[in-house]
Order: C-alpha cells, then structure tokens, then sequence
C-alpha cells in the first residue's frame, strides 16, 4: 500500500469518526426534544483495491459513513397510536360528562332533589292548614325554587354540549390540518430520499403529527418504498401519496359515524369519538331531565285544574303547559300563581278548611307516574343522577387506565428510540478514541514521508 492510499483510508477515517461524534453530540443535544429520534452513523467498508506481488491480493478501501438512520419501531409506534386514541377518546368523554355532573350537584340543599321535596312538604303544609297565607306563600316559593333548579340544570347540561359540540369541530379541524402537514412532510420525505438524502428530522416530524393525530381519532399506517406514509382510519384513507382526503363531518349525537354523503366511517378512538359519545349521553341526560318537567306540569296541573281557589276560580294551571310541552327549558309557575301566592288552591270545594286538593298533591311525590316508566318524580330522578355519576366513574377509570398504557408504551419507545445519555456518552469516548489513533496514525505517515523525502534529498 503506498503512502497516498494510507494517508487517503486514514483521512476518510477521520471524517467517519467526526460524523459519528457529530451525531453523538445531535443526540445529547436534543434529549429533550419532544418527538426527537435518535440517531446513528452507520459505517461501510469501502471497496478495496487488488494488488499483485507473487500473487494477486487486496488491500481495504478504508471506511466511511453509509447513512445516518432515526432508530425507529414501527410496532412500538402503532402500538402507542392505539392508547393515545383510547386515551384521547376517554378524556374528551370524562371531561364532557364531569361538566354535565355539576348540573346535579347531589346530595346537597341546592339541586333538583332537594326542590322536590320542599315542593311537595309545601303542599303537604298547606293541607294541613288550608288557607293560610304563609303555606299558600311556601307553597309560591318552593314552586319556583324547583323550576328554578331545573331549568339551571337543563342550562348547564346544554352548556356541556355546546362545549362538546365545539370541541368535536375544533378535532374535525385539527384532523384536517393534520393530514395536511402529514401529505406535505411526505413529498419533502419523498423528494429527499429520491436524492440519497436521510430525511431524519422530517420524519421524526411525520411521526409526532402522526402521534398527535392518534389521540383524535384512530389511525393506522403503513410506509411507502419511497419513504412516504399513507394514514387510515378503519378504511377511510386519509393521506397516500396523492395527498390528504377531508375527513367527513356530518354525524349524529351518540353514533361516532361521520359521513359527507358519498364517504362513511365509523371511527372507535380518540377524542372526536369522545365528543360524539358524550353528546349522546348529554342529550339521554337532558330528555330524562326534560321527563320529570313535562310530568310535574301534567301530573300537578291535571290536580290543580280541579282545584277551587278563595276567589271561587277553577280549572287554573299552576305550571305553565304548552304544546308540545316546553321540557325543562320553559318549565314555569304560571302567571298566576306568582302573581299572588293568595290565590292558591288548597281544595276542590273552595270552602275554608278544605285541603284535599293539596294533599292530593302532596300525594304526588310517592306516585308511580306513567310518564316517567312508572317510577316517582324522586325515584325517576335519583336514577338519573346515579346514571351520570357511573357513566363518570366509569369513564374516569377508563382513562385511569389507558393514561397508564400511554406511559407504558412511551417508555418502551424511548427505551428503544429515545436518547440515553450514559450510552451516548460511552459512545463518545468509544469514537473519540477511534478519531485520536487515526489521527497518530496520519501523523506517524506523514512524519515517515517526510523523512523519505529528507533521505531522496
């Protein structure tokens, strides 16, 4: 071998060693870069050269750097898609429901329950003394305390599903943009491996939109000869090489299937499923609630209608009745009574001393009424507020649980792709040796030229 070729493997040594402690140095730098792959030099013999002498032989071409590769795991990387959307899919639907259970804040002295009972105590009273000013003014108040306390959760349950509503477009928006960066980091990635190039930082890119997009909605991938990514979502095609297809955006509540006329797909993951999921539950919740303001004012006004107040008037409401009935929203006293607590009825007769008809009210709280399955106004209600309650336990422990399965597959990935730095730090010293021998090595050639030509002199 002669002194040029020597001195020229010994110098693509050097470079071979610079790039693997230039990546070592990428790698420490970036250990806390969120999404950030690490990476590796890869080292390639460099093809010989054939000598001959009493025979034919070869002497090595030296070494140097093939590629620089992310270290990737396409399973680990499925694998943690899969509990993001799980995990995405049981916030969206924990936090919508924590919201629809303020609206029922049992037990206490200010919700339905407890305006249920001053309501029928207050009829109770007035039967027991019929007449009596300070009954027939309980009986007033405690009337618009409990429409008061149904119509504020009918409002905070359609504040939850408004949020629920905005939050499913702001995901449907998210998506979009999404597969958009993902379409257009695949042309980049495309057009750099078409050139030799190892697009490390684009890819890395790639995965954490394509990890992001996981905890909207569920997807699955698969990877292209030329580098690019096509993303699924239980066989809607969201991005291929061509680009990115819009995902549809007509649902209905409860039923996370999402459709634009031509195209269906039923998706199971992520917090756009979440958001319909709850918006199903929200509006179950508000028709129960919509349930019990549409008996009280049938069951109590078909009673009251055939009351006889001080005045002799008859046939009066004492909710507010529409058709079809108003629900929760325009659950109401009537005009009447709040105009004048006086002019409540305690009897049919209209005679002093007669409270037949407030019992018969009264009456109404121990009652299986027929509108609500058979079940009594408390019953009815306790159900529906033992209903959300579990549906919140149970989809708090669900993303309990899928929370833990997020941390357990990140670490699994980190522990495959992620940057140790005690490992970096051994490679360092391993590469900063290989750099300082081939260094002596170039100088002790350098120096036996020298000496050669001091010598030919």
């Amino acid at each position: 071998m002669s002194i040029n070729s020597a001195t020229n493997i010994l110098s693509q040594a050097l470079d071979a060693f610079q790039t693997e402690l230039n990546t070592v140095g990428n790698n420490v730098s970036n250990v806390n870069t969120p999404g950030y792959t690490r990476e590796t030099a890869n080292l390639s013999e460099n093809e010989g050269t054939t000598g001959y002498g009493l025979g034919a032989y070869e002497t090595g071409g030296g070494v140097s750097v093939s590629n620089i590769t992310g270290i990737q795991n396409a399973l680990l990387n499925q694998s943690l898609s899969s509990a993001n959307s799980g995990n995405g899919l049981y916030q969206s639907l924990t936090s919508a429901l924590s919201a629809a259970q303020s609206a029922f804040p049992e037990p206490s002295g200010s919700g339905v329950s407890a305006a249920l009972s001053g309501f029928f105590n207050a009829f109770s009273s007035l039967a027991s003394n019929p007449g009596s000013s300070s009954s027939q003014l309980a009986v007033q108040q405690a009337a618009q305390t409990l429409t008061g306390a149904v119509q504020s959760a009918y409002g905070q349950l359609q504040q939850a599903s408004a949020q629920a509503t905005a939050g499913i477009g702001q995901s449907l928006s998210q998506i979009n943009q999404l597969t958009g960066q993902i379409a257009g980091l695949n042309q980049q990635i495309a057009a750099q491996t078409a050139g030799g190039g190892s697009p490390n930082a684009l890819l890395d890119q790639r995965n954490t939109d394509v990890q992001t997009l996981s905890g909207l909605i569920d997807v699955q991938t698969s990877t292209n000869a030329n580098g690019t990514m096509n993303v699924y979502s239980n066989g809607l095609n969201l991005v291929d090489e061509g680009g990115a297809t819009a995902m549809p955006s007509n649902y209905t509540a409860g039923v996370p299937t999402f459709t634009d006329g031509t195209t269906s797909v039923t998706i199971q993951g992520g917090a756009l499923a979440g958001g319909v999921l709850a918006l199903g539950k929200l509006n179950s919740y508000t028709s129960q609630l919509n349930n019990i303001a549409n008996s009280l004012t049938s069951e109590v006004n078909a009673l009251y209608s055939t009351g006889k107040n001080g005045s002799g008037k008859t046939n009066q409401q004492f909710f507010v009745s529409t058709n079809p009935p108003a629900g929760a929203a325009g659950f109401q006293v009537s005009a009447a009574i709040l105009a004048s607590a006086s002019s409540i009825a305690s009897g049919t007769s209209g005679k002093a001393g007669d409270g037949a008809l407030a019992q018969s009210i009264a009456g109404l709280s121990t009652s299986q009424i027929t509108g609500l399955g058979s079940s009594t106004f408390g019953g009815y209600y306790d159900n529906l507020v033992g209903t959300v309650g579990a549906d919140v336990q149970n989809s708090t422990n669900s993303q309990s649980t899928q929370g833990a399965l997020v941390k357990q597959v990140t670490a699994q990935q980190q522990s495959v792709s992620g940057v140790n730095l005690d490992e970096e730090m051994s490679n360092m010293l391993m590469y900063q040796q290989s750099y300082e021998s081939a260094a002596k090595a170039l100088s002790v050639i350098d120096q036996t030229a020298e000496n050669l030509i001091s010598v030919i002199q």
